[in-house]
């Protein structure tokens, strides 16, 4: 469901009035920012295709690093997802300019004492 609704948007769909798309994707191993992983590597398999799309989506996992000073680790690694606050996967449309979609798992509110550097994407 949520491979649909991050690819959605991309898609031209009015092209393809009567067909039904399935996407099945199988992983052999986690090593870290998988569901953006399968993002990018479901949105390569319907490229491959040829199915008409108006943008790639294109995906990242972040993880914000628990310590004294807060740092955001791009697409981090099991071992470091293992210890990181929240995770958030970011599912873009860069021609476009929107997000297609934003996943969010651990605490819900995150306080940070100092400022961060800002994360530009």
């Amino acid at each position: 469901m949520v491979l649909q609704e991050a690819l959605e948007p991309a898609m031209c769909l009015d092209r393809y009035p009567h067909v039904q798309l399935e996407a099945s994707e199988l992983l052999l191993e986690d090593g870290g920012s998988a569901l953006a992983t399968e993002l990018n590597t479901a949105k390569l398999a319907l490229a491959y295709a040829g199915m008409e799309m108006n943008d790639l989506v294109v995906s990242c996992g972040l993880g914000l690093a628990p310590g004294s000073v807060p740092t955001w680790l791009l697409d981090p690694m099991r071992l470091e997802e293992e210890h990181t606050a929240p995770g958030v996967t970011l599912a873009l449309l860069p021609m476009l300019n929107q997000v297609a979609r934003l996943l969010a798992a651990g605490l819900s509110l995150i306080h940070i004492s100092e400022p961060t550097r800002p994360l530009y994407i």
